[in-house]
């Protein structure tokens, strides 16, 4: 799925998942919808929350941190019937973070974490299986339905544009990237290809 924002200033679900990805999700059969959700946005404040609160949100390798006014998590529900999936609402959570390191230091630091925790590597949208260095979509079932995870990388153009963070001037390079978490609101199905 494609992050943007739209006028209302907070991540939004796209049409491709080329522009930015990080938000879908793995059903597997049987899963329960997502707790506290139900037929699009109304009451899914507890699912949202759930998301936000995952331990890979704030998990991030040494040296990382969210730039200043990002400290917290974004996080929200969309309603959107055109993707076609269930009720078409979704749930979303995540965290921006600059780093000094490269981005194939960041993605094995991911890797190892999603791992411990019970995450899946599944795919790097748009990139054809995820090599080092890459956009990942990981997948796991949890109690309360399947998530997914997505490790997106992103140029300053697209981190003004998309989160209106700009590097401070003079900052030296540094590597721009966003975790985020995403489940459907009815427990619909859609995986990391989609």
């Amino acid at each position: 799925m494609d992050m943007s924002r739209r006028g209302s200033g907070r991540p939004l679900v796209g049409a491709a998942v080329a522009a930015g990805a990080l938000a879908a999700v793995t059903a597997l059969g049987g899963c329960a919808a997502v707790r506290g959700a139900q037929a699009g946005c109304e009451g899914s404040q507890d699912g949202v929350r759930d998301l936000a609160a995952l331990a890979l949100l704030g998990a991030h390798p040494e040296g990382a941190a969210s730039p200043p006014g990002f400290a917290e998590p974004y996080r929200g529900c969309d309603d959107d019937s055109s993707i076609g999936i269930g009720s078409g609402a979704w749930l979303y959570a995540g965290r921006l973070y600059t780093t000094a390191q490269a981005p194939t230091a960041v993605t094995g630091f991911y890797r190892g974490a999603a791992a411990a925790d019970g995450w899946a590597v599944k795919a790097a949208p748009g990139a054809g299986g995820g090599p080092e260095g890459s956009d990942l979509c990981f997948e796991r079932s949890a109690a309360g339905g399947a998530r997914t995870l997505h490790l997106r990388f992103m140029g300053p153009d697209e981190a003004r544009e998309v989160y209106g963070y700009t590097l401070p001037a003079g900052a030296p390079p540094q590597t721009i990237y966003r975790v985020e978490a995403a489940a459907a609101a009815d427990g619909g199905t859609f995986t990391c290809g989609d």
